[in-house]
């Protein structure tokens, strides 16, 4: 595919992303469009906003970046769209099916912050925080976006539970990160209890209404006490004062007390780590935000979701 061919393909894919936000929104939006890469270090452009984005995708004939969502993010005052893009990764293929089987790289989304302005709900985009969005594929079989889910309230018992456990703070939201028994006996190593409506506030979307994230019910929750698998809170809360690493990611290195180090990879929740044989909380002296990337890092471990209502 050569360049000009590859920029129709950019043409269709903008106007698949106002499709895609006119289905979610329920409502006609304008094709008048601004544009800007995520990040606030990437300028905001109105013209020649095509030949723009081919720039940043397009390499050469044989070779493309895969993978590139665009998803309208805001409505601007002169009644503008703002499109939002975000390119994963660094790896170079051929122009062809990409992620989910679509043909060519790109992947439309709607931000969250966008849906709820359109529906007088309080809400605004700023390039330099995480942008919440939903895709076609996340969009599916899951809580709409705009229907509160049923979050029950902590019952006394539990609330005296995580009243034992120290919780790490990112902002306004709490997390108490917890082991959870089940009332069906199931135990699961990695739970984050947290309120509701800071949740929503620093997340944008339930988690019931994300396919990326896991969540159970605090209904089906018989006991909480605190995870092993845990950071301390300290050490949680000096890594989310430092940010993300990038767009949805953390990485970090946890320096234990022998002197030795494991670097950590992680999305924007950082509390529960895969530790070293042998080791646990309190062999950690300290952790070393957006330090580690050529360290190898390990993942970090699989974990639940449990809201509260207040």
């Amino acid at each position: 595919m050569n360049r000009e061919e590859f920029s129709t393909v950019v043409s269709t894919a903008l106007e698949n992303v106002v499709q895609f936000a006119e289905l979610k929104a329920g409502q006609k939006l304008p094709r008048k469009f601004a544009f800007q890469w995520s990040g606030r270090s990437h300028p905001r452009v109105t013209e020649n906003i095509i030949e723009y984005i081919v720039e940043r995708v397009f390499i050469d004939e044989e070779h493309i970046y895969p993978d590139v969502h665009l998803g309208v993010a805001d409505l601007l005052e002169d009644g503008s769209l703002l499109i939002l893009g975000i390119v994963f990764g660094n790896e170079r293929k051929p122009y062809g099916h990409a992620w989910m089987g679509r043909e060519g790289p790109f992947h439309p989304m709607v931000g969250i912050s966008f849906l709820n302005k359109l529906a007088g709900i309080p809400d605004y985009f700023w390039p330099d925080e995480t942008f919440h969005f939903i895709t076609p594929d996340n969009s599916k079989h899951r809580t709409p976006w705009h229907v509160r889910p049923d979050i029950p309230k902590l019952p006394d018992k539990l609330r005296k539970d995580i009243s034992a456990i120290a919780p790490s703070r990112s902002g306004d939201l709490s997390y108490w990160p917890c082991v959870a028994r089940m009332k069906d006996g199931t135990v699961i190593d990695c739970v984050y209890v947290v309120p509701e409506a800071a949740y929503v506030r620093h997340w944008g979307v339930y988690p019931q209404q994300d396919s990326g994230k896991n969540y159970i019910s605090v209904a089906d929750v018989e006991a909480l006490k605190e995870s092993p698998e845990r950071l301390p809170a300290k050490f949680a809360d000096k890594l989310y004062k430092s940010g993300e690493s990038g767009m949805g990611y953390t990485i970090f290195t946890v320096v234990y007390a022998d002197g030795s180090r494991q670097a950590y990879g992680a999305g924007g929740a950082v509390d529960f780590v895969r530790y070293p044989e042998g080791k646990g909380q309190s062999d950690v002296v300290d952790v070393l935000p957006h330090e580690g990337r050529k360290a190898e890092p390990i993942s970090c471990p699989k974990f639940y979701w449990c809201l509260f209502a207040e």
